[in-house]
């Protein structure tokens, strides 16, 4: 599908499916979240209700969709600030996307209740429908709505062709978020619930915050580390002899030797 033939809401979610043609995909965490990933092997995907964007939950049409999300291969300093816990060590990862949709799998999909590992998905039927029924774990880059023109962009590119529509919003769920967050050309891993498990309680609360994607051995072993750019020499060597030992390639940033936060 080319941007020109987009002329509906739905056109633009099914658009957004197809154009991430970039060979790997981008991901700000900290040190100690990388570990996490490491030895648990599997990715946190968060509630949408949980995430920076307060519109968020509206423009999901209040569905507990969960997600995770990445980037292309820009390095932004705003990103290195707001990405991460204050307290940790912040690094970037990158991996083939091939690695990662490889492990796209309703046998993958789980959350803990109660501490015990609870698959999220309980149907016999194909994670991946046929013809346009909606996907159950998708990759989709994000779209940004400009409030002011009611305009959708990507990559700073708007969609000429169609308008903000209140009543399709619900065919965006879970890649749309406001301009003011266009800066990170998100690209998300969306895992949608099956309605098999309550994910929320009458009154709204979550029941479930988040879920989790198992990962393989091989993705893990195609994991490569950027170190954030202000960090230490000292403490860059003793990271790189925990990665070596885990066999992860690393590399410094961009901008290493340019700025100091």
């Amino acid at each position: 599908m080319n941007k020109k033939d987009v002329k509906s809401t739905r056109d633009l979610s099914k658009y957004l499916s197809t154009i991430n043609s970039q060979d790997k995909l981008y991901h700000f965490t900290t040190f100690e979240s990388l570990l996490e990933i490491v030895y648990g092997k599997c990715l946190k995907l968060n509630n949408v209700n949980c995430l920076n964007d307060k519109k968020e939950s509206y423009f999901s049409d209040n569905r507990n969709y969960y997600i995770f999300s990445m980037t292309g291969n820009q390095e932004y300093v705003s990103m290195w600030q707001m990405y991460g816990k204050p307290s940790g060590i912040k690094i970037r990862i990158d991996f083939p996307k091939s690695s990662l949709t490889r492990c796209f799998n309703k046998g993958n999909i789980y959350y803990y209740n109660k501490g015990d590992l609870v698959h999220f998905y309980s149907m016999t039927k194909p994670l991946f429908e046929i013809k346009d029924e909606p996907q159950l774990c998708e990759l989709k880059d994000v779209v940004y709505l400009n409030k002011l023109t009611s305009e959708y962009n990507h990559k700073e590119r708007p969609f000429v062709n169609i308008k903000f529509d209140e009543k399709d919003i619900r065919e965006l769920a879970g890649c749309i978020k406001y301009s003011i967050w266009e800066f990170e050309r998100e690209t998300r891993l969306i895992v949608k619930p099956d309605g098999s498990k309550e994910t929320s309680n009458p009154e709204g609360d979550l029941l479930i915050d988040s879920v989790f994607l198992k990962v393989d051995d091989m993705f893990i072993k195609d994991i490569n580390v950027t170190f954030n750019p202000w960090i230490s020499g000292k403490m860059k060597d003793k990271l790189k002899l925990v990665l070596d030992d885990l066999g992860i390639s690393s590399e410094d940033s961009s901008y290493d030797g340019q700025i100091d936060i």
